[in-house]
C-alpha cells in the first residue's frame, strides 16, 4: 500500500505533497523533522521550508491509500496531488 499525504503550516498557504509506504504516516513525519533538524545539502527537501516557518506546527494528513501496480502508476498519482494543490 502506498500513502501519499500532505504537510501543512499554519504560518503559509504552500504545502508539501508526499507518499511513503510505512506503516504510519507520523513515522514518515518525524523522518521529515530529522532530516530538517540534521541538515546536508544531498537531501536537501522542499518541505524545509514549511519547517523553516515552525517545526513544531507542521501537521500531516492522509490524501489516499491504494494499491499501486508500478513506480509509473506511484509517479503518476503523485503528480494528480500536487497538481491538484497547485504545486
Amino acid at each position: 500500500m502506498v500513502k501519499f499525504y500532505v504537510l501543512r503550516s499554519k504560518h503559509t498557504d504552500k504545502v508539501y505533497v508526499g507518499k511513503t509506504t510505512k506503516r504510519l504516516l507520523t513515522f514518515r513525519l518525524s523522518g521529515h523533522k530529522y532530516t530538517f533538524n540534521n541538515p546536508d545539502k544531498s537531501n536537501y527537501c522542499t518541505s524545509w521550508e514549511l519547517y523553516n516557518l515552525g517545526v513544531s506546527d507542521v501537521e500531516i494528513h492522509l490524501l489516499q491509500e491504494i494499491e499501486c501496480e508500478n513506480k509509473k502508476e506511484i509517479s503518476m498519482r503523485e503528480r494528480y496531488w500536487c497538481d491538484y494543490f497547485g504545486d
